[in-house]
């Protein structure tokens, strides 16, 4: 009898956990898939699978498209931002950054200078960017966010984003959004610039993913 009690409990156990997550605990203008509609069962699979949703957005506009990365990271908010902010060991772990050094930071306000490797030919890049940590509110929830742009010093055109994190599970798990549009400069074409931001954003992801301390530490 003991051995059936088990065996249920087991089962349901797994039940529970294969269970499609409905991401309750985020604000519904934050629980948008890549294509602008609301999360599908599939891609909430997909999230609660730790699989990354990145997209390039046709919006119109004049391209580089931007770009949308949706994931779901296993640590709580603050430590996702402390990876976010851990500027000098970028070089370490985020993408094409060779050096990243902090100018200025007063309060919630950073300006940083960047130096990037460009992939297939581009080049180096350097300039600087300015960053905002705030916090929102939306649907009684609150969350962390980040904004940040170009200043206009370094031999690119443009950059314009978000990071959005909300804690999800209590407090153990992160639901990240983050979104980004960025104009390298440079006579290559639309294609390449399309691949290159495309192939970004997941990695961007997975690299702060790596980056975060294991779950209960």
């Amino acid at each position: 009898m003991r051995t059936l009690a088990i065996f249920v409990t087991l089962c349901i156990g797994s039940f529970a956990h294969a269970e499609t997550p409905d991401f309750h605990e985020v604000p519904a203008a934050l629980r948008i898939g890549t294509a602008g509609a609301p999360l599908t069962v599939d891609e909430r699979e997909q999230l609660g699978q730790r699989t990354v949703l990145a997209q390039l957005v046709n919006d119109g506009g004049p391209e580089p498209w931007p770009g949308i990365a949706i994931a779901v990271l296993d640590g709580a908010p603050k430590d996702v931002f402390a990876v976010l902010r851990d500027y000098p060991h970028f070089p370490e772990f985020m993408p094409y950054v060779q050096s990243a050094k902090v100018d200025e930071h007063t309060g919630n306000r950073w300006l940083v200078s960047y130096i990037i490797k460009g992939p297939a030919g581009i080049g180096n890049r350097e300039y600087q960017m300015e960053v905002f940590d705030e916090k929102e509110t939306a649907d009684g929830t609150e969350y962390l966010v980040s904004r940040f742009r170009y200043t206009g010093r370094g031999n690119i055109v443009s950059t314009v984003g978000t990071w959005k994190l909300v804690a999800i599970w209590g407090g153990k798990a992160t639901f990240a959004r983050y979104e980004v549009r960025t104009d390298p400069g440079g006579s290559f074409t639309g294609w390449l610039k399309r691949k290159i931001a495309s192939s970004g954003l997941p990695r961007v992801i997975e690299a702060v993913r790596k980056r975060l301390p294991p779950v209960g530490k």
